[in-house]
C-alpha cells in the first residue's frame, strides 16, 4: 500500500469514527420536536451509569421537561430534568441509577408528549444515595442553651442533597439543614430549633426525656428516620 493511499485510509477511519461517535453521543440525548408537543423519537438510547441531556431545540415553540412515569425510594420520580424553554438543556438526574430496561416517561406540562427511555445492558448504575442517621447522645441542658440539637449522618455512597430535620411526633421542631456527603464519610451536624422545639425544651422537668426524631431525605434515595429520647 502507498503512503498516499496509507493516509487517505486512516484519514478515512478517522472520519467515520468521528461520525460514529457524534451519532452516539446524539443518541444519549433526549430531545423535544421543534413544533409541540412530541419527542424526536419514540425511544432514547443509553448505557447503565449515564446521565443524558434533555435538549428543548433554539426553535422550540413551547416550554418542556422529561420526567419519569414511576415512583423511585423517595417517592418522587426515578429520573427527571428542570423544565426548560427552547434553546435550553438540563440533565435527567436519576438516569445514572437505572439498570438495564425500558422506563417510560412524559412531560408533565403537556398531555400526550411521552416516551421511552432505553438503558442498555452496557456500563455499571451508580451506586444509589444511602445513608445512615443517628441522634448522639447530648444533654438537655445544653440543648437549651444553644437552641440545637447534634445529628450524625454517615454516607454508603455519594450523597446530594441532603435534607435532614428534626420532629417531635409529627409536629416539625426544626429548620432543615442542607448538606452533601461523598462515599463513606460522616457528619455531625448541629441542627437548629425553631420556636416550636425551644418550647418543647423549656416545657421539660428536670429528670424527665424529651422524645425525639430526626428524618432525612435525599433525591433518589431512601428515606431515613431515627428516635431518640433525651434528658
Amino acid at each position: 500500500m502507498s503512503g498516499r493511499l496509507k493516509l487517505f485510509t486512516l484519514l478515512g477511519a478517522i472520519a467515520l469514527s468521528g461520525i460514529a461517535a457524534s451519532n452516539a453521543a446524539a443518541a444519549d440525548n433526549v430531545e423535544a420536536s421543534p413544533v409541540c408537543c412530541t419527542f424526536t423519537t419514540g425511544a432514547f438510547f443509553q448505557d447503565q451509569g449515564e446521565i443524558p441531556d434533555f435538549i428543548n431545540p433554539a426553535d422550540s415553540d413551547a416550554p418542556h421537561n422529561v420526567t419519569s412515569e414511576g415512583s423511585g425510594p423517595d417517592k418522587g420520580p426515578i429520573f427527571e430534568s428542570q423544565t426548560i424553554f427552547g434553546g435550553a438543556s438540563s440533565p435527567i438526574n436519576g438516569a445514572q441509577y437505572l439498570g438495564a430496561g425500558s422506563y417510560p416517561f412524559v412531560c408533565t406540562i403537556h398531555t400526550g408528549m411521552s416516551g421511552d427511555l432505553v438503558v442498555e445492558d452496557k456500563g455499571t448504575p451508580a451506586a444509589r444515595p444511602s445513608l445512615r442517621l443517628s441522634i448522639p447522645s447530648q444533654s438537655l441542658k445544653k440543648i437549651k442553651k444553644s437552641g440545637k440539637v447534634k445529628v450524625k449522618v454517615k454516607a454508603s455512597s455519594q450523597s446530594n442533597g441532603v435534607r435532614v430535620g428534626l420532629l417531635k411526633g409529627k409536629k416539625k421542631v426544626s429548620k432543615q439543614s442542607k448538606l452533601n456527603l461523598s462515599a463513606g464519610k460522616s457528619k455531625t451536624v448541629p441542627i437548629k430549633l425553631n420556636g416550636a422545639g425551644r418550647k418543647a425544651v423549656k416545657k421539660v422537668k428536670k429528670g424527665k426525656k424529651l422524645k425525639l426524631s430526626a428524618s432525612l431525605t435525599v433525591p433518589f434515595g431512601k428515606p431515613a428516620k431515627v428516635n431518640k429520647s433525651l434528658r
